[in-house]
């Protein structure tokens, strides 16, 4: 994925799951907003993208491990690579993925935590998972998905 692209998704995600809406009205302009960011960052990049309260996981989602408990606020498929923004409850609903993908034969390549950013790079010579959160407790957990490049 280009940077250019990788910048746009990035950007509706920030815009749509900032948190601003509280009410009803709200809502319903979150809604407006996220159907537009939807449309224009597909235009944009060609990126098959899903933003908002009806956000769900592409249908072929290759790392069913690699899904927190928690709600889809943003996801996207594009040219084999897969990405997501997750709601969490706590550290807890954070951390299970990592546990479970570990259990499925992934492997733990680089762990990282410095300022409260917490990225692990794991892989199983399939698939590559990119998962990371800010923040104790979390509140937004990040997975990228791509082929593992041998």
């Amino acid at each position: 994925m280009n940077t250019a692209r990788a910048a746009t998704i990035v950007v509706a995600a920030v815009l749509v799951t900032s948190g601003c809406f509280a009410n009803p009205v709200e809502s319903l302009v979150e809604e407006a907003v996220s159907e537009t960011v939807e449309k224009a960052v597909e235009a944009e990049t060609g990126v098959d993208i899903e933003v908002g309260d009806n956000a769900q996981l592409p249908a072929d989602w290759p790392v069913m491990t690699a899904i927190p408990e928690g709600k889809v606020l943003v996801a996207y498929a594009e040219e084999g690579a897969w990405g997501a923004t997750f709601s969490v409850a706590d550290t807890e609903a954070a951390e299970a993925p990592i546990q479970a993908l570990q259990s499925t034969g992934f492997d733990i390549e680089s762990e990282q935590t410095a300022a409260g950013v917490n990225v692990y790079l794991l892989t199983d010579g399939q698939w590559d998972v990119s998962y990371s959160w800010v923040g104790d407790p979390p509140e937004q957990v990040v997975v990228i998905i791509n082929p593992h490049n041998g």
